[in-house]
């Protein structure tokens, strides 16, 4: 790694991936996407990140985009997948439902839940890692 590289992190959430990247990208540039939305009871959203980024010190090296709508969503992860090499990954980590959505959106991938340590509340919100692969 040089330092110059461009990094997206797709889910960035409040930032904490996207900000340690940034940091190691002094003349780089990270941005930052996810699902935003204002009833979202974390306190997710656009501005904590931004502000977590400018606390860093790393605010001129960081943008962030929302992507609100499951239409916009599919597109990203087909851009994602577009922009990987022959044999690179995708992993998307996210509520089982959506996982099996966006695999089933792809048409392809493994599912693999990731157990109770990454329930949001109880099993009904269990997070499932999607692990697909650019084909050659």
């Amino acid at each position: 790694m040089k330092g110059d590289e461009q990094l997206l992190d797709l889910g960035c959430g409040r930032g904490a991936v996207l900000i340690e990247a940034a940091m190691r990208l002094p003349t780089g540039h990270a941005v930052g996407v996810d699902l935003w939305s204002g009833k979202d009871q974390s306190g997710n959203r656009p501005e904590a990140t931004l502000a977590n980024a400018a606390a860093a010190g790393v605010a001129d090296r960081v943008d962030v985009h929302n992507i609100p709508s499951p239409g916009d969503r599919y597109r990203a992860v087909d851009e994602a997948m577009r922009v990987l090499r022959p044999g690179g990954q995708l992993l998307i980590a996210d509520f089982w439902p959506m996982a099996g959505k966006y695999a089933a959106h792809i048409g392809q991938g493994t599912l693999r839940g990731l157990g109770s340590g990454y329930w949001y509340g109880g099993p009904w919100l269990g997070t499932t890692l999607l692990h697909a692969v650019k084909k050659g």
